[in-house]
């Protein structure tokens, strides 16, 4: 009997057929529940759990029709919204308690065998789902911890340019041979290819940019 209010559990695996069927929205799994639930598929199969809603964010309203990224496998706490006597009823899952490690107990498969996950680490990939490259292979470290510098080049602009090399450092240019992208605006002052006011120029139309 489930008497406390809030509780954790693991949703039991290939939860995606109410993601795909076009039916559903895909905003519901069944999950077995620590204290609530036994541990033995024998005892109590998964396909005898009941269905916990997971909420969503405002920004996944009817609109955007958008579902659960819930689909079995996943450590999940929760709380229930009604009761009834003694016992709680209807449960939502609040969140997903996150994996730290790539290690597994058991696979998807055998978890459906056994009609129960038995709240081991299950392995999260099956089927269509298979993992992506940086889900299991880490990337090189960076050969440097300073910060990025942009360069011209990240702005589009040609290392061999003019704009770039009035990028790299200043110069002083009259305003009759602005570089490429420069000019003057209405009111006199120079500006960069952003449209950005730069300087006036002085008596002789010269500018340093």
């Amino acid at each position: 009997m489930n008497k406390d209010r809030f509780w954790t559990g693991q949703v039991p695996p290939y939860q995606d057929n109410n993601k795909s069927d076009p039916n559903t929205w895909g905003s519901r799994v069944k999950v077995r529940i620590v204290g609530v639930h036994p541990q033995s598929g024998a005892i109590t199969p998964d396909s005898h759990l009941d269905y916990a809603m997971v909420p969503h964010p405002t920004s996944q309203g009817s609109f955007s029709r958008g579902s659960t990224g819930i689909i079995g496998g996943e450590l999940v706490y929760g709380m229930y919204l009604n009761k009834e006597g003694d016992e709680w009823k209807d449960p939502i899952i609040l969140g997903v308690l996150p994996r730290t490690l790539g290690v597994f107990d058991i696979t998807a498969e055998e978890a459906q065998q056994n009609s129960s996950t038995e709240f081991k680490r299950i392995q999260p990939f099956w089927g269509d789902i298979q993992p992506q490259s940086w889900q299991i292979q880490g990337g090189p470290p960076p050969e440097s911890q300073e910060p990025t510098v942009p360069t011209p080049a990240a702005f589009g602009l040609g290392p061999d340019s003019e704009a770039a090399t009035a990028a790299a450092e200043p110069i002083t240019v009259n305003v009759n041979n602005l570089p490429t992208g420069w000019s003057v605006d209405s009111t006199g002052a120079v500006v960069n290819p952003g449209n950005q006011i730069i300087d006036f120029p002085d008596e002789n139309g010269n500018v340093t940019l």
